[in-house]
């Protein structure tokens, strides 16, 4: 049987995130110096202003001092990156020799990884959010189904209380967020919103009786606290000027989710509600894990705040 090889997908894959890593980090910094240095606003390319031929204009002269200051830091980062690099490939390269190469691929695939830990920040969280918008909107559409069918067979009336038992928990995750906003971390808040949504899930799972189903909703009184404590999460990692963006973002992601959870659930629902009518229950249980696991590796490694909030106090300055 012929071996599968992977090396060059690998390298390749390496390569191209290195490439791109650079470039970014590169106009980021450009435009983060040229801030600093001139106490104003970056000039977008494409504007009547961004590049300018006379030599006394003071935007040109400006300019002119953000790409010495620039090029003198790219070669530091530059030194910073080459130098440890040529000492650990000779002692990668002789380990290489001796026991395989695949810890010497390994080995720069996870510092790459790590050093870019701080750009993942805000796209895990926003994973995170998009993942627990689709199972706790998918799950909550399916609930006056579920009570309708057999063997709950509920009425108008008691699906009626059940939606005003339902709605209480955006004042209980409310009063929740307000307690324990005082006390814990953002990251525990959301992680005990996440468990208490999960717990409602399991109890509707097995849930045949009228007590049981208001049980769920008991369990999850602080099911909705992720949501807004996300997104104050994510707030804390951008500048002031990027608020605009990120909640776009936010918000077309949570369209996005509740668009596409109402069609997989329902057909999720419609597939296996003869033979195991909970398994859309189990479904969003199960996948709710994903943004826990998120949240608890945020908690363990907590981004920096501080960096930009110190940055966003120089932009209000400029």
């Amino acid at each position: 049987m012929k071996r599968l090889f992977f090396v060059e997908p690998v390298i390749a894959l390496y390569t191209l995130s290195g490439m791109v890593d650079v470039l970014l980090i590169q106009q980021y910094i450009y435009r983060r110096i040229w801030e600093n240095e001139t106490n104003s606003s970056y000039i977008e390319n494409g504007s009547n202003f961004s590049c300018h031929q006379n030599h006394s204009d003071p935007v040109y002269i400006k300019q002119q001092v953000v790409q010495g200051i620039s090029s003198h830091f790219f070669m530091y980062m530059a030194l910073l990156q080459s130098v440890p690099g040529l000492i650990v490939t000779f002692i990668l390269g002789t380990y290489s020799d001796h026991y395989g190469r695949r810890l010497s691929l390994l080995l720069p695939t996870v510092g790459a990884m790590l050093a870019s830990l701080g750009i993942l920040a805000i796209g895990m969280l926003l994973f995170a959010f998009s993942t627990f918008t689709l199972v706790e909107f998918g799950a909550a559409g399916l609930f006056t189904l579920y009570e309708l069918n057999t063997p709950l067979c509920w009425n108008e009336i008691l699906i009626g209380y059940g939606s005003a038992a339902g709605l209480i928990t955006f004042l209980t995750s409310f009063l929740g967020v307000t307690l324990f906003s005082r006390y814990l971390q953002d990251p525990c808040i959301v992680l005990i919103g996440m468990w208490s949504f999960v717990g409602g899930m399991i109890m509707a799972i097995f849930a045949t009786t009228t007590l049981r189903m208001f049980l769920v909703r008991l369990v999850s009184l602080l099911a909705v606290m992720p949501f807004p404590v996300l997104r104050s999460m994510m707030s804390k990692l951008v500048s002031s000027k990027d608020q605009g963006v990120l909640f776009a973002c936010v918000a077309c992601l949570e369209n996005v989710g509740g668009t596409l959870s109402s069609t997989i659930f329902n057909n999720v629902y419609a597939a296996t509600v003869e033979g195991f009518a909970g398994f859309s229950f189990l479904l969003a249980a199960c996948l709710s894990l994903i943004p826990v696991c998120i949240l608890c590796f945020l908690l363990c490694w907590k981004p920096q705040e501080e960096d930009y909030t110190g940055l966003t106090i120089n932009e209000d300055r400029s």
